[in-house]
């Protein structure tokens, strides 16, 4: 009977250690479930939207504290800008402020992205006063019928060849049909138009940079306004003079208006 009794006690004194081994091992369990449910669907890299009227960019750089990257609207009937982000994200949704130039005007409005399968979904909702930042954020309706797709940030990029008569824009981050461009610059020889490809400018909404599309080449070169009232970038200048003119090593090489 004794060691019926002491066999009993071993028993019950291994199912108590077994217990507490398992109680203590439940928590971290439970914590990783709750890891891989939390886990963001956010990843760094280019969200885009693209249509024959629009395009929106949105390049995740960074995340940590916040979330930051690069945002660029060229939308139908309004400036094109670029600009900076950085906020936050809270469960599946991205809300943060977009600083960008309008107007030679540094500007900042809040922002609010919906994220899921891959797309973010722009929200849109009552604003404040000065038009900045949205009254209440549970009132945001993720309603874009431009949602933007996660995609190879060189991707457009690669699509766009000269030979198909189109160019990729570092200002507007899309590729653009060249011929629907404004400002059309014919090739120069000592002065006078002669027979070649022509090339092409791009202003951004402040005039403060101009984007130059030479022939043959598959992306713009940015110039930056100078102090003179033109615009360069190493051995090129835009020169505003009856229409504009090109330079290369001062020397012009397009012009037209």
């Amino acid at each position: 009977m004794k060691k019926l009794i002491f066999l009993l006690c071993i028993t019950a004194a291994c199912a108590n250690c077994n217990n507490n081994t398992a109680k203590k091992e439940t928590p971290g369990e439970a914590k990783t479930d709750i890891a891989i449910k939390t886990a963001s669907s956010l990843q760094t890299g280019c969200y885009s939207y693209f249509d024959s009227s629009n395009a929106v960019n949105f390049e995740i750089i960074g995340q940590g504290e916040s979330i930051t990257g690069i945002l660029t609207y060229a939308l139908d009937g309004k400036d094109a800008n670029t600009g900076t982000f950085k906020g936050e994200l809270s469960g599946d949704k991205l809300s943060g402020t977009y600083t960008f130039l309008s107007e030679g005007v540094e500007s900042t409005r809040e922002v609010a992205f919906l994220v899921k399968n891959n797309q973010l979904i722009e929200g849109y909702g009552e604003l404040n006063e000065s038009g900045n930042a949205f009254k209440d954020k549970n009132a945001i309706s993720y309603s874009s019928v431009m949602p933007l797709v996660q995609t190879d940030c060189n991707q457009s990029k690669a699509a766009c060849l000269y030979v198909n008569g189109k160019s990729y824009s570092r200002l507007k981050q899309t590729c653009l049909e060249l011929t629907t461009l404004k400002v059309k610059l014919n090739p120069l020889k000592d002065g006078a138009v002669t027979n070649g490809k022509s090339a092409f400018v791009l202003f951004d909404s402040t005039r403060s940079k101009a984007e130059l599309f030479l022939p043959g080449v598959n992306e713009g070169m940015v110039l930056n306004k100078t102090a003179e009232g033109n615009w360069g970038n190493g051995d090129y200048k835009l020169i505003a003079w009856k229409g504009y003119v090109v330079q290369f090593k001062k020397k012009a090489v397009f012009g037209g208006r």
